[in-house]
């Protein structure tokens, strides 16, 4: 995507690096931590890592914002005890259209987060890995505060059922496919997931009232150390919701390499099949009765 002549950026690449002693929580909540990428859709706000806040620039809302307050350090990417930030090393490189942080754990876990912003109309984009002492089973992101006072978070979940939350929610969804839509009555945005084995990873939402949480997270079957969460993206848009959900469809049919059945790129023995079964992994006298059908 060329670069938009409105793009514009009040940054300088500058690196920081910060080594934290637990008792010394000033650090983690200083402002030089902080940093806006700008692209001609959104402003985005990060604190070490954290996103802090995303406002769509067409519309002047502010679409995620967590709570107000100080800042606690204090996340959930693996499994185990919680991570205090105060605690650990941090060191962050910004660059025009992107944000770099590493965060080195008491315990020699590594956390590496990338945000990039593309240009002009693009997309906010988050990469995400680890590496740590022991394998683990999964990894995961959570996007707190998104507003749905008027823009309700509708998911889809692994049987191709619809769920609608609008705001006041309280409670949780179920595990859902990695695309979430946030659609109101002209204007909304779209959360992605991509990436390798991306069938491994779902989202599932936390509803607080007027706002909600999005827990992204990737399993490994076969535990590691060296984790890596999909590529998650988050997309504006203005008028139909259809616009901003194409281009997900698009990377799953071009890249992914999925496509609708009936569309006639698939070969005569897939297009004959007339029904579908959930099997359990290891249910083989259920996979032998199914063969004899």
């Amino acid at each position: 995507m060329a670069l938009n002549s409105g793009f514009f950026l009040p940054l300088t690449a500058a690196t920081t690096i910060l080594l934290c002693s637990s008792g010394q929580a000033v650090i983690w909540n200083d402002h030089s931590n902080r940093v806006v990428l700008e692209n001609n859709a959104m402003e985005v706000t990060l604190h070490g890592g954290l996103l802090l806040q995303v406002k769509d620039k067409q519309t002047d809302n502010t679409i995620l914002e967590p709570q107000p307050g100080p800042i606690q350090g204090t996340v959930s990417f693996l499994p185990g005890k919680a991570l205090d930030l105060k605690g650990c090393g941090l060191k962050t490189k910004t660059e025009r259209s992107s944000s770099d942080t590493e965060i080195t754990a008491p315990d020699g876990t590594r956390i590496m987060i990338r945000w990039n912003l593309e240009p002009g109309l693009g997309d906010l984009i988050l990469r995400m890995s680890a590496k740590t002492p022991k394998p683990v089973s999964w990894i995961r992101y959570s996007l707190n505060g998104f507003d749905i006072s008027a823009h309700p978070l509708t998911s889809v979940d692994g049987h191709g059922t619809g769920q609608v939350h609008p705001a006041p929610w309280h409670g949780s969804s179920v595990g859902a496919v990695l695309v979430t839509l946030f659609e109101g009555t002209r204007d909304g945005w779209v959360v992605e997931g991509r990436g390798p084995e991306h069938w491994h990873g779902n989202f599932y939402g936390e509803g607080h009232g007027q706002t909600a949480t999005l827990h992204a997270r990737r399993y490994f079957p076969i535990p590691t150390q060296t984790p890596a969460l999909v590529e998650l993206r988050i997309r504006t848009y203005q008028g139909h919701w259809q616009d901003a959900v194409d281009p997900h469809i698009t990377w799953m049919e071009k890249e992914a390499g999925y496509s609708l059945l009936g569309t006639g790129h698939h070969p005569a023995w897939v297009r004959d099949i007339k029904v579908q079964s959930y099997v359990r992994v290891g249910d083989f006298d259920r996979l032998e009765e199914l063969a004899k059908r």
